[in-house]
């Protein structure tokens, strides 16, 4: 995982299922940012017994945010979940970016196949939280959504009121391949309507899992980026009208 995204080189990375051992032999995200000279913010998460070089022992699998400038602050939120499930949350940070401040949702919504409901409500939830966090400003959610574009939950973070932008509209992409070899579309990277009258440079999909050598597969998933304008276009700043007023609403 450091050499491909070494390769990479990206300026802020969203990861999920950061696997950290509570006797500290393993840590994912501190590994990842020590090797790629990036800041970290992590929060673990869904603690339990694991396998780790055939043993099993305490560890968590949690979310982190790495960042090339100092993270200015972040904060953890607890998702609805199902007991079925066990525990989801999310990770808000504040970061710059090229010019820009900027806030990032970090997420992993529950994996149980005919929970889409939950997943809306999960969805919900974070960009309820993470709005008044933003204000004006732009933000970026992503993370494993376990949901693909034409879902309800995903489809309905595209409407109003957030109107999010998705960089890979009109793109076939595929993320993640089942056990029965069936591609799916689960990872995502949405936009808010900041960047609604800027020009992506580009939405790009890297790090295959099929594409890797044999024994070095950084993960089952695939990595989603893409390519943000240097600064925010003054079109955003001005459209007053297309922000979401949710100043009335509460937490679903």
């Amino acid at each position: 995982m450091a050499e491909g995204l070494a390769t990479l080189a990206p300026d802020l990375l969203l990861l999920q299922e950061v696997f950290a051992t509570d006797d500290g032999q393993a840590d994912t995200a501190a590994f990842l940012a020590s090797a790629l000279s990036m800041h970290v913010a992590a929060v673990p998460a869904r603690r339990k017994h694991r396998m780790f070089e055939g043993q099993s022992c305490l560890s968590t699998s949690g979310l982190a945010v790495l960042s090339r400038q100092a993270i200015k602050s972040w904060q953890a939120l607890d998702l609805p979940c199902d007991e079925a499930d066990g525990e989801r949350i999310a990770l808000l940070a504040s970061v710059s970016h090229r010019g820009q401040d900027l806030w990032l949702a970090n997420l992993h919504l529950t994996h149980l196949p005919e929970a889409g409901a939950l997943r809306a409500r999960q969805l919900e939830y974070c960009l309820e939280a993470l709005q008044p966090l933003a204000g004006a400003g732009p933000f970026v959610i992503g993370g494993d959504f376990n949901a693909s574009p034409g879902s309800a939950e995903f489809d309905q973070m595209l409407q109003a009121p957030w109107r999010l932008i998705n960089p890979f509209a009109g793109q076939a992409k595929a993320t993640h391949c089942n056990d029965a070899g069936q591609e799916m579309d689960l990872d995502h990277l949405l936009l808010s309507h900041h960047w609604a009258t800027a020009k992506m440079c580009r939405a790009f999909i890297a790090m295959k899992p099929d594409e890797q050598e044999s024994g070095k597969r950084p993960s089952d998933h695939a990595a989603v980026g893409v390519e943000l304008p240097d600064k925010q276009p003054e079109e955003g700043l001005k459209d007053r009208q297309s922000q979401p007023d949710l100043t009335q609403r509460q937490p679903v």
